[in-house]
């Protein structure tokens, strides 16, 4: 009976670890995390600028941070 309830308790849970969307960022080999958010707060403060529609933000902020040497890529 112990064994039914404690699979009953577990099995919702790494169910939930299966569906946990993954997570995605920018990055760059030999770059901090301050470095990546300060050039993300320049490629944003270009759109808002230059002020585009929101069907162009997302594509020219993308456009910005690869010229910066960076990718967007899934992380651990």
């Amino acid at each position: 009976m112990c064994k039914k309830l404690l699979a009953l308790c577990v099995l919702p849970a790494l169910l939930a670890a299966c569906a946990a969307s993954p997570k995605f960022d920018w990055v760059k080999d030999n770059v901090t995390n301050h470095e990546k958010d300060n050039a993300l707060a320049e490629c944003g403060y270009q759109v808002k600028i230059n002020k585009l529609s929101s069907s162009d933000q997302a594509e020219v902020i993308t456009l910005c941070m690869r010229s910066k040497g960076y990718r967007f890529r899934q992380i651990d």
